[in-house]
């Protein structure tokens, strides 16, 4: 049997829907409350499968709970960890290393108790190093920290260090890391509120470029490892790399508008980041634009993803067919 973490998450309900089409055996996922159900039963009605989310075993746990923990494992032989938190809003700075690195050691070390044969853990191209070359970056560029590093990419790192640590203690593990994901989930947040974002009329575009990857590509490499005889070894999940232009113009057409077509520069995002802070302090809500999302608007980043093209023989989704995808799934249910 498999537990999957996460699976109200963009990449979680995507794993079990996946999970659920290939395999005979037993799932078990968690979930933390009826919210996060009805999140699942969401995505899962964009695809017409309600009825598959009845064949889950739904347990009721949360990674921060150590106790939940060790009676969501009872029968579990392996693990697709996909819980967590991503967020780059400073409010968030405490909760994203505890349920990030807290809730990842607090998993481990209930595996480690249950004798869990295999964690596969789906971390983030942020905890990757960049390259000083300006090259490709690979699963084999050194993390280091710097002053312009995010406390998400941090929390990432030191997650996968949990994961690692079960791996020296004898346990086979495998970490995913893909780059910025594309696909139908919680149009409010993430990726998917690029959609929601457009279609109301979003004008600007930066100069900043990243890598891409459809949310499939990233269920089907997580099982792809999950099964393999892989062990100890990391793959960046990335389908494309492109600028932030060409993407917001693929997203555009996808739904059917003007695509942005103002480029903003990087002293007017300071400029309106100011008064985004200043907003966010006076009401006590979330910042869209915050110091860290800023940043990553104006850099440039590049992802090799030959290792999983190779090692997992693995064909990705062309990217502006998952944005078609998203963007049509938006347009029927939004």
């Amino acid at each position: 049997m498999v537990l999957v973490t996460g699976g109200s998450g963009l990449v979680g309900a995507h794993i079990l829907l996946k999970l659920i089409g290939e395999s005979s055996g037993f799932i078990k996922a968690i979930y933390r409350n009826e919210q996060s159900l009805q999140k699942t039963k969401t995505i899962f009605g964009f695809y017409g499968r309600e009825a598959d989310f009845n064949k889950i075993e739904w347990v009721k746990a949360d990674i921060l709970d150590i106790f939940s923990l060790d009676d969501a494992l009872v029968g579990a032989e392996s693990i697709i960890h996909a819980a967590g938190l991503v967020s780059f809003d400073s409010k968030e700075k405490k909760l994203l290393k505890k349920i990030n690195i807290q809730g990842t050691a607090n998993l481990v070390n209930a595996a480690l108790c249950s004798k869990i044969k295999k964690i596969v853990f789906i971390s983030s191209v942020a905890a990757l190093g960049e390259n000083k070359h300006k090259e490709l970056i690979t699963e084999d560029d050194n993390w280091e920290k710097t002053e312009t590093t995010s406390t998400y990419s941090i929390s990432k790192h030191y997650a996968e260090n949990e994961v690692w640590r079960a791996s020296a203690e004898g346990m086979d593990v495998a970490i995913l890391n893909p780059s910025t994901i594309i696909g139908p989930g919680d149009w409010k947040e993430g990726s998917p509120a690029l959609f929601r974002r457009i279609k109301e009329g979003l004008n600007y575009y930066t100069s900043g470029s990243n890598g891409f990857v459809g949310v499939e590509d990233v269920a089907s490499l997580a099982i792809k490892l999950l099964h393999s005889d892989i062990v100890n070894q990391r793959f960046i999940a990335n389908g494309e790399n492109l600028s932030f232009r060409r993407l917001f113009e693929a997203i555009a057409e996808s739904i059917n508008v003007n695509s942005p077509s103002k480029k903003a520069l990087k002293w007017q995002g300071k400029v309106v980041l100011f008064f985004e802070q200043l907003t966010s302090a006076l009401s006590n809500k979330k910042s869209v634009l915050t110091k860290d999302t800023l940043e990553a608007a104006y850099s440039n980043k590049s992802y090799d993803n030959s290792k999983s093209i190779v090692q997992l023989n693995h064909q990705y989704q062309n990217i502006f067919e998952a944005i078609k995808q998203t963007g049509s799934t938006f347009l029927r249910h939004h």
